[in-house]
């Protein structure tokens, strides 16, 4: 099974014009710093569709809809997940070149990396790791332990 990697994803979301992309569907007008419009997803009289460009998500205040562009196109035309990034990364120009994806060895890795985790875990707590080790915080010198606290050191 293939996978497209995280960077080309958030490459495709960033290259997108969410304004432009959800505007050939739905009628918006500028409000403040967003764009308001009928939410394609719902029948409704007053907008409560907000697309904002600084974040590259829209929400829908009315049926609770929302998430980037290639969430608008899946739920707006009907694709999965892999055919809207990839119709989108058509449209920015992005290239996009597939991992081969081992649902074993990805296991393998999660369980490697939570060992690792462990071991670290009790590495920072055992005995040998909690012993000083900087002269500020060495233990104190072995001919003082016996000396009684009113004596004076020899001259």
């Amino acid at each position: 099974m293939s996978r497209i990697p995280e960077e080309t994803i958030q490459q495709v979301i960033a290259a997108t014009d969410i304004v432009a992309l959800v505007g050939r569907s739905v009628k918006l007008r500028k409000a403040g710093t967003n764009y308001l419009g009928l939410c394609p997803f719902h029948n409704e009289r007053t907008p409560s569709f907000n697309v904002s460009p600084s974040r590259g998500t829209y929400h829908c205040f009315g049926c609770g809809a929302g998430g980037t562009a290639i969430r608008f196109v899946m739920e707006h035309d009907g694709m999965s997940f892999i055919e809207a990034v990839k119709r989108l990364a058509d449209a920015a120009g992005i290239r996009i070149v597939e991992e081969v994806w081992d649902a074993n060895a990805e296991a393998e890795a999660k369980r490697a990396r939570e060992a690792e985790a462990a071991a670290l875990a009790r590495l920072a707590t055992s005995p040998a790791t909690l012993q000083p080790s900087t002269p500020e915080r060495a233990p104190p010198d072995q001919s003082l332990l016996g000396a009684a606290i009113d004596e004076a050191p020899p001259a």
